[in-house]
């Protein structure tokens, strides 16, 4: 009798184990009750359902390890707990009202812009590196868990506090527009890029913020300003008249493309102090600004490298001084940024004309590309495999763009094209092979249909739509 219970209780053991494995082994339908929202589920079955067949394997659920599903109308990521093997999201400009990724414990970059969270927990995610979650309505943001950051953006939220005391990783700090009274950042020596205008700060200090390269804190409460330990801005103090705008913002540096001030801006009512001897007076041939290193020639100078590999944004000056002299900053030598991984956006000065062959080659984290309103010439693979690049613009100089300039930029959704100068010989071939299916290209006026014929030629898909 006991030997017959034993047997009996060894089967049901057997059969739970059976099934709970084909639980755990279970195909993931992609339907409403999994994938609530109507868009994320059309997102899932087109990207990540690779065998079409309607449901998700364990195998597709590991490789999907990116997802980028940013305006696409989606009001719920409900179902995104299921990708546990997820490093990067991209879910911004959508409808959501919450977020939940608590599963996703491996994200290590996390861009959830301009939707309309009102709360957002990350403390799980210790791995991330990038936080991008400005434009929502957040009233509280924890970031002490994610000690790994190095870039956060939390501006244009209701934040009256923000504590950024254990990130001491961080190079990029953006928390312009809130509610804050207070920000210490005096544990966040490695911050090279600190945004904190539009609050109600009293006081700012910066003295263990050596690596500062940007600087904007206008439209706040501040009287002072010490940046005497901040040797990039008392350069551009040293070295740019102080400018006053009507609306009352003071700056040191130089005005980009796009209308930003991209250097040291401020309050005009606010008395800074800080002086910069840096380079020899004469004899020198190579200068680092910004992050950047540039090379030095008569009376121009050329970016050629990064002072680290680590670089996460790059602003490429009009301008460099030394020897008693001011060099304009007129190319991006070739392989200049190839290859840094952690690079997200560059801004290009105004005298910038040339950038050369695999300038910007396999940055894989690069997301934009700003300014060019000098440039004439993109070589061949100036950006191949820039594989999160999603816009790009062609200002109205530009004659001439390499072979494979953008060959595998594959998240390149909309080009916009102002230069009337492109003809089908001056853009080398497949310079936009493997770009997506669905690229919207914006074309100047009267050039549509010459432009449609050889860009479809160079790579451009046959189903894009050409404006």
């Amino acid at each position: 009798m006991k030997k017959t219970f034993k047997l009996l209780a060894a089967a049901v053991i057997v059969l739970v184990l059976l099934g709970l494995a084909a639980f755990a082994l279970a195909d993931i339908a992609i339907d409403e009750a999994h994938f609530p929202d109507a868009n994320f589920r059309d997102y899932v079955e087109s990207q990540i359902d690779r065998d079409g067949d309607g449901s998700l394997s364990d195998a597709e659920i590991n490789a999907a390890t990116a997802i980028y599903c940013s305006y696409a109308g989606v009001s719920s990521l409900k179902g995104i707990e299921y990708f546990t093997a997820l490093t990067v999201l991209h879910c911004e400009n959508n409808q959501l009202t919450a977020l939940d990724v608590s599963r996703n414990t491996a994200l290590t970059m996390l861009w959830c812009a301009s939707n309309q969270l009102t709360s957002l927990d990350v403390s799980r995610n210790t791995a991330l590196t990038m936080l991008w979650c400005e434009n929502n309505q957040l009233t509280a943001l924890d970031v002490s868990k994610n000690t790994a950051l190095e870039s956060l953006d939390c501006s244009d939220n209701q934040l009256m506090v923000l504590d950024v005391s254990q990130n001491t990783a961080l190079k990029s700090l953006g928390c312009f527009n809130n509610q804050l009274t207070a920000l210490d950042v005096s544990k966040n020596t490695a911050l090279d890029n600190l945004c904190c205008s539009d609050n109600q700060l009293t006081a700012l200090d910066v003295s263990k913020n050596t690596a500062l390269t940007m600087l904007q804190c206008c439209n706040n409460q501040l009287t002072t300003l010490d940046v005497t330990k901040c040797p990039v801005l008392c350069m551009y103090m040293d070295e740019y008249q102080r400018i006053t705008f009507a609306d009352g913002n003071d700056y040191f540096g130089y005005n980009g493309d796009d209308g930003n001030i991209l250097s040291f801006a401020f309050d005009s009512n606010v008395t800074v102090t800080g002086s910069y001897v840096s380079y020899p007076t004469t004899g020198v041939t190579e200068v680092t600004v910004n992050g950047g290193v540039y090379k030095l020639s008569g009376t121009t100078a050329t970016l050629t490298g990064a002072e680290k590999k680590s670089l996460t944004s790059l602003v490429v000056p009009a301008t460099v001084k030394a020897n008693g002299k001011t060099y304009k900053v007129t190319a991006i030598e070739k392989n200049a940024l190839k290859g840094l991984k952690k690079l997200m956006t560059v801004t290009i000065g105004k005298n910038v004309k040339t950038i050369g062959k695999s300038a910007m080659m396999n940055c894989t984290a690069l997301t934009a590309v700003k300014g060019m309103a000098a440039v004439t010439e993109i070589g061949a693979e100036a950006f191949r495999g820039c594989a999160k690049l999603a816009k790009f613009t062609f200002e109205a100089k530009v004659k001439s763009i390499g072979k494979n300039a953008f060959y595998g930029c594959k998240k390149l959704k909309t080009i916009v094209i102002k230069t009337t100068k492109l003809t089908e010989k001056n853009v080398g071939a497949n310079a936009f092979k493997g770009t997506p299916k669905g690229v919207t290209v914006k074309c100047p006026a009267g050039k549509l249909k010459a432009y449609k014929k050889f860009l479809v030629k160079r790579g451009i898909n046959k189903k894009a739509t050409f404006k």
